[in-house]
This record gives C-alpha cells, sequence and structure tokens, in this order.
C-alpha cells in the first residue's frame, strides 16, 4: 500500500493520512477524470498562509495532454480564494 513503509509504519499521506486531509481541505483535494476514469489528482495542504502542491499525478497515458496544468491552475485559484499569501 501506498504510504506504508517497509516497516509498517505510516506517513501523512497514508489512508488515515488522505481521509484526514479530506475532512479538512475537501475543496483543496481534485480528482480529473474521463468516462469515470480517474487520469489525474492533486492535493493542495495550506496553513492558513501558505499554500502549496503536496501530491500531483497523472495517468501516464493522458500526460502531456494538460490534465495537471488545469489541476495546478485549480489549486491555485482555489488556494487564492482562500487567501493564501504566499
Amino acid at each position: 500500500m501506498e504510504g506504508m513503509r517497509a516497516d509498517n509504519s505510516t506517513r501523512r499521506d497514508d489512508v488515515q493520512g488522505v481521509k484526514l486531509k479530506l475532512q479538512r481541505d475537501p475543496d483543496l483535494f481534485l480528482v480529473s477524470d474521463e468516462r469515470g476514469e480517474i487520469v489525474g489528482v492533486v492535493m493542495g495542504p495550506w496553513d492558513g498562509r501558505r499554500g502549496w502542491i503536496n501530491h500531483l499525478a497523472v495517468r501516464r497515458t493522458r500526460q502531456r495532454a494538460g490534465i495537471g496544468t488545469a489541476l495546478v491552475r485549480e489549486l491555485e485559484r482555489r488556494l487564492i480564494k482562500k487567501g493564501v499569501e504566499k
């Protein structure tokens, strides 16, 4: 499972960490789909002042199609709307 270490300890981006992220900032967890198939995702945490891109992924067969760019631009727009300064 992604997010699991060899010693079975977890990181913040394990399943529970992602669930917490979805509860705290659901509007900063974006998913792009085509005909019901996930083709891209981005997560953007913020601390009340600064925001950043935590994870960005685009399905290999759909890379170079503008999906990642669109996800990042939308995430930036949402972060600015929240009042992110940096």
